[in-house]
C-alpha cells in the first residue's frame, strides 16, 4: 500500500463524535446515552476538542431562570461527565472541561442577577401587564425622539453622506440611527420575552399571548424605567454569552483585590469581555456592507425612478408585484432581493415558509404602511397598533395575500419563543383575538432585510437561490467577453461539480458559488456562516487539487489548457461577504465586489444634492482607479481580491470601544464592541491617497451651483406668479 492509502485506511478506522448524539444527550441530560457514545468513539485529542466545543455551545447547560429539578439533573450529568474524562482522558483535560463549565456557570449567574434586580425594582409592585405596557410605550416614545433627531440632523446638513450617517447623542458621542433603533427594538423584545416567560403568557404553539394591555400614565412610565434598563442589561448579557460560546471572545471575572481601579464604590465584581475574533470582524464588516448596499440601492432608485409617486398605499385593492406596490420601500426591497438572489422574485412561485417572496415583502410593507398612517395621524400613540385579527387578515387579503396566505403571513410574523426579535416578528398575539403591531420595528426596517432575516431565523433556505446565482454569474462573465463554464464530472467513484470556471490570460479562476444568508449581527448565525465558509474553502480546494491532477478533464470539458496557467480557487458569495487575501490558498469574494470591479474603473464618492420638487442630483467624484489601464486585467482582479475596495473602506471606518453596564447586584460588566466612524468624502479620499481638500472643493462648487439654480428658479417662479396676478387684476377691472 502507498503512504496515502495507508493514511486513508487509518482515517477510516478512527471514530469521530456524532454531534447529533452528543447534542441530544446534553439537551436531555442523558448520561447513559453520552457515556455509551463516548465509550465507543474514545476521547483522543480531536474528539475531546470537539466535545469541548459542543459543551461550550450547549445552551441547555445554562439555565437562565431558577428551575431546581432541572438544575439538579444537569449537575448530576456534569459530575458523571467530569469523572469519565478524568478516567479516560486524564486530569489535564478534565481541568480544561472544568474551566469551560466554570465560565458557563458565570454566564448563568449573570442572568440570575438581572432577575434578582427585577424582583426588587420599584416596578415589581406593578401588575405585569402594566409593567410591559409601560416599557412598550417607552419604546414608542424613544422611537419618536429618534425620528425627531434624524429630521433635525438632515435639515442641518448641507450634504448627506450615502456611505454613513450618524446622530449626535447627549453625552457628546454619536451613533448610527440603525444602531439606536436596534437598541429600542431589542429592549422591547427582551422585556416582552422576560415578562411572557415569567407570567406564562405562552400558547401551545410557542407564540406569546399577552393579556389586554392597559393605558399607561406618566407616573407608570417613570416607574417602568428600571425594567427598561434591566431589559437592556439582559439583552447585552445574552449577547456576551453568545459571543463567548460561539465566537470565542474572552470572559474574565475580577473580584476582591483584583478589581480594576475604575470600579465604582459598592461594586464587588467586574466581568470583562474582550478579544475580537477574525470570524466576528469579518461578520461585522459583511453586515455593514449589506446595510450600505441597501441604502445605496434605495438612493439610486430614488434618483433614477419616481417610485414614491407610483406607490399605491393600502387604501384599496392591490395586486402583488410587479403590477403594484404599496410603498417605495416595497419597490426597493423587491429590486434588492432580485440583485441579491440573482433571479426575478416576481416570477418565482416557490413558497419558503408558506409564502412567495413577493408575499413576504407585501406583508411587511403593508404593516409598515398601516403603522405609518396611524403614526402620522395620532403621533406616538400610533406606533403601537392594536387591531382585531379578523380585521387585519381581510386587509392583507385585499392587498394581494389571497387564498389563505394572509393567515400564513400573520402566523409567521407573530412573535414566538424562538424569535430573534421584533424586527423579524413584529406582531404579538393578544387575548380576545387581537393583534399588537409593534411600529418601531416596521418603520425603521427594510422589508428585504427583514424577509431574509426572518427566513434565516426560521432556518429556511431558498431552493432556487443556488442555481440561479450560478446562472447569473455565468451570464455576467460572458457579458464581460470572458468565457465561463460549468460542468460535472465523475472519476474513481467520486463526483466533482464546478460552478463557474473562467479562463483569463495566464490564469484560470475557479469559483465555488455560495448563497448563505448573513447573520444580521447574531453571534450564533455568524458561527454557522463561518462553519459553512470553512466547508466551502475545503470543497473548492478539493476541486482545484482534482483539476491540477487531472488537467485532461478541463481540456476535454471546457477546452481550457492548464499548462503554463495559474489556477485561482475562489469562494464566491451572493451576499457581500469577502476576506482580504487568500485563506488556505482560496480567495473569498462576493458578487457585489466582483461586479463592481468590472463595471467601472474608478471608485467614486457619491454626494446627493437636493434640487427641490423631489428631484436629486448625484455628484460623483473619482477617488481611486481599480485598473492599471483602460481595461481590467486578471492581475488587476488579483490585486482587488487581495485588498477588496469595499472591505478597505468599511474596515478603515471601523473601531472598537469598551462600554460598561451593571447587572443589578454589585456586578459591572465591561464589553468591547465594534463601532463605526462616519465615512465621508474627505475620509474616503484620504484613504486612497486623493486630496480631500480638492474633493471637497468640487462638491462645494456643485452645491453652490445647485443653490444658485434653485434661487434663479424660485425668482422666476415668483415673477411668473406676480405677472399672473397682475394680469388677472387687470382683467377684473
Amino acid at each position: 500500500m502507498t503512504a496515502k492509502e495507508i493514511s486513508t485506511t487509518l482515517d477510516s478506522l478512527e471514530k469521530h463524535l456524532n454531534e447529533g448524539i452528543v447534542n441530544d444527550a446534553i439537551e436531555n441530560f442523558s448520561w447513559p446515552s453520552l457515556h455509551a457514545h463516548l465509550s465507543d468513539v474514545g476521547l483522543d485529542a480531536g474528539n475531546f476538542e470537539h466535545l469541548l466545543g459542543l459543551i461550550r455551545r450547549g445552551s441547555d447547560l445554562i439555565i437562565k431562570r431558577p428551575q431546581p429539578n432541572r438544575e439538579a439533573a444537569r449537575d448530576t450529568f456534569l459530575a458523571k461527565l467530569k469523572a469519565f474524562v478524568v478516567e479516560t482522558a486524564g486530569e489535564d483535560r478534565c481541568g480544561l472541561l472544568r474551566g469551560e463549565l466554570q465560565t458557563m456557570m458565570l454566564l448563568e449567574s449573570g442572568y440570575r442577577e438581572v432577575l434578582a434586580a427585577l424582583e426588587i425594582a420599584p416596578s415589581a409592585n406593578m401588575l405585569p401587564e402594566m409593567r410591559l405596557a409601560s416599557v412598550l410605550s417607552r419604546a414608542a416614545a424613544n422611537f419618536r425622539e429618534l425620528d425627531r433627531r434624524m429630521a433635525n440632523e438632515q435639515r442641518s446638513r448641507k450634504h448627506m453622506p450615502i456611505q454613513s450617517f450618524r446622530i449626535p447623542l447627549e453625552n457628546g458621542a454619536s451613533a448610527p440611527p440603525d444602531g439606536i433603533l436596534s437598541v429600542i427594538v431589542n429592549v422591547a423584545t427582551a422585556t416582552l420575552m422576560m415578562e411572557a416567560h415569567q407570567n406564562r403568557w405562552v400558547g401551545k404553539d410557542k407564540r406569546f399571548e399577552l393579556p389586554t394591555l392597559p393605558v399607561v400614565s406618566e407616573d407608570e412610565l417613570v416607574t417602568a424605567g428600571p425594567v427598561e434598563a434591566l431589559a437592556v442589561f439582559w439583552r447585552r448579557w445574552e449577547r456576551l454569552d453568545q459571543r463567548y460560546r460561539y465566537l470565542g471572545n474572552q470572559v474574565v471575572e475580577f473580584t476582591g483585590e483584583d478589581l480594576p481601579d475604575w470600579a465604582p464604590a459598592g461594586v464587588t465584581r467586574v466581568i470583562r469581555q474582550s478579544g475580537m475574533s477574525e470570524t466576528e470582524t469579518a461578520d461585522f464588516l459583511a453586515n455593514e456592507r449589506l446595510n450600505a448596499r441597501l441604502v445605496q440601492t434605495y438612493m439610486e432608485m430614488t434618483l433614477q425612478t419616481n417610485m414614491q409617486d407610483k406607490a399605491s398605499g393600502i387604501a384599496g385593492p392591490l395586486n402583488l408585484l410587479p403590477e403594484a406596490y404599496t410603498s417605495a420601500e416595497e419597490a426597493h426591497a423587491a429590486v434588492s432581493l432580485c440583485e441579491i438572489l440573482g433571479y426575478q422574485i416576481t416570477h418565482d412561485h416557490e413558497r419558503p415558509g408558506g409564502l412567495r417572496l413577493v408575499e413576504w415583502l407585501r406583508g411587511y410593507a403593508a404593516l409598515s404602511c398601516l403603522v405609518r398612517e396611524r403614526y402620522d395621524a395620532q403621533g406616538v400613540g400610533g406606533l403601537l397598533v392594536v387591531i382585531p385579527r379578523g380585521e387585519l387578515v381581510p386587509l392583507l387579503e385585499t392587498l394581494g395575500l389571497k387564498n389563505g396566505t394572509a393567515d400564513v403571513f400573520v402566523d409567521q410574523a407573530m412573535l414566538r419563543t424562538s424569535s430573534r426579535d421584533l424586527f423579524d416578528q413584529p406582531l404579538v398575539r393578544l387575548q380576545g383575538g387581537f393583534v399588537l403591531v409593534f411600529g418601531p420595528a416596521l418603520l425603521g426596517a427594510d422589508p428585504a432585510r427583514t424577509t431574509l432575516s426572518s427566513l434565516g431565523s426560521l432556518e429556511i433556505q431558498l431552493e432556487r437561490k443556488g442555481k440561479a446565482f450560478e446562472r447569473d454569474m455565468l451570464e455576467f462573465f460572458r457579458e464581460q467577453d470572458l468565457p465561463a463554464h460549468t460542468f460535472k464530472t465523475k472519476r474513481d467513484g467520486e463526483e466533482y461539480e464546478f460552478d463557474v470556471i473562467v479562463p483569463w490570460g495566464d490564469f484560470v479562476f475557479l469559483f465555488e458559488c455560495k448563497n448563505k444568508m448573513l447573520s444580521g449581527h447574531n453571534p450564533v448565525q455568524a458561527f454557522r456562516f463561518d462553519q459553512g465558509l470553512r466547508s466551502a474553502i475545503h470543497q473548492v480546494n478539493r476541486q482545484a487539487d482534482f483539476l491540477r491532477a487531472n488537467p485532461d478533464v478541463l481540456l476535454d470539458r471546457a477546452e481550457i489548457d492548464l499548462a503554463g496557467k495559474t489556477l485561482v480557487p475562489c469562494v464566491l458569495n451572493s451576499l457581500p461577504f469577502a476576506l482580504p487575501g487568500p485563506v488556505d490558498g482560496v480567495y473569498v469574494t462576493d458578487a457585489s465586489g466582483l461586479k463592481r470591479f468590472f463595471q467601472g474603473r474608478h471608485v467614486h464618492a457619491i454626494v446627493p444634492h437636493h434640487l427641490g420638487k423631489g428631484r436629486t442630483l448625484a455628484h460623483r467624484t473619482a477617488l481611486k482607479s481599480l485598473w492599471t489601464g483602460e481595461r481590467p486585467t486578471p492581475q488587476d482582479l488579483l490585486r482587488n481580491l487581495d485588498e477588496p475596495v469595499a472591505l478597505t473602506i468599511t474596515g478603515a471606518h471601523l473601531t472598537t470601544a469598551a462600554t460598561c453596564f451593571p447587572l443589578g447586584g454589585g456586578t459591572v460588566v465591561e464589553v468591547e464592541e465594534f463601532s463605526r466612524t462616519e465615512a465621508n468624502t474627505e475620509s474616503v479620499a484620504a484613504l486612497f491617497g486623493a486630496d480631500p481638500v480638492i474633493a471637497r472643493r468640487g462638491i462645494d462648487a456643485v452645491a453652490k451651483q445647485v443653490r444658485e439654480a434653485k434661487a434663479r428658479s424660485e425668482k422666476k417662479m415668483l415673477r411668473d406668479q406676480d405677472r399672473s396676478w397682475r394680469k388677472k387684476r387687470t382683467k377684473a377691472r
